[in-house]
Formats: structure tokens, sequence, C-alpha cells
């Protein structure tokens, strides 16, 4: 369910990420849609839970674990899934002096604000 190929969330999640106009509201939609039927899958206003259950259907989703079900509320799982370096490790690699990590690095450095 999170890891599988084209199905799960995290390929969804990329997917999603790579559009245009990403929206977690779509995101959602579409781990509802594609994994249809799964039984570890539900809504979060079927959580045991009073504030799980507050949800609404497109903000979230909720996975059955072995201890319990959790619902993941996806309001930031896209902006969380960028690919952008951490500011503390693109300092690093600006100041570091070995060339060839450096170049590595070269185009995401400029193209990050000052």
């Amino acid at each position: 369910l999170i890891e599988a190929k084209t199905i799960g969330c995290f390929d969804l999640l990329d997917e999603e990420s790579k559009l245009p106009t990403p929206r977690p509201e779509h995101f959602t939609t579409e781990v509802h849609i594609r994994n249809k039927g799964h039984p570890r899958l539900d809504l979060p206003r079927k959580s045991k839970l009073r504030t799980s259950r507050e949800i609404r259907d497109d903000e979230g989703f909720l996975i059955q674990h072995f201890a319990g079900g959790v619902v993941y509320s996806t309001a930031q799982f896209i902006e969380k899934n960028n690919d952008a370096l951490h500011a503390s490790l693109l300092l690093l690699i600006q100041e570091c002096k070995n060339s060839f990590i450096k170049s590595l690095f070269l185009k995401t450095s400029e193209n990050e604000p000052s």
C-alpha cells in the first residue's frame, strides 16, 4: 500500500509532485481511487479517534497497521516531498574544498536563493 509501484502512496506522491499544480486533495483522492478495496486503507471518518474523524476524506487517509489504525493528514505531504537540499547541507557543500563534490551540486546551489 505504501511502497507498491504505480499505486503505492510514495509513487502517487511523486507523481503528484511532478504535476504543474500539485494539490494535496488530488493526491489523497488518487490514493483512495487507485487502492479502492485494499483491506488496510480506509477513510479518516472511520477512525476510532474523534479528532481523526474530523479530517475530510480528501484531506487524508487511514491505514490499518499491525498495532492499529493511523490517520495521515496529507496537507503537507507535497511540500515535504520536494527534493530541495536542506540549507545547512547546501552551506557545507558551498564551503567544501573538494572541487569534484562542489561540481556535483553546482546547479543546485546556483538555483537556491542567497
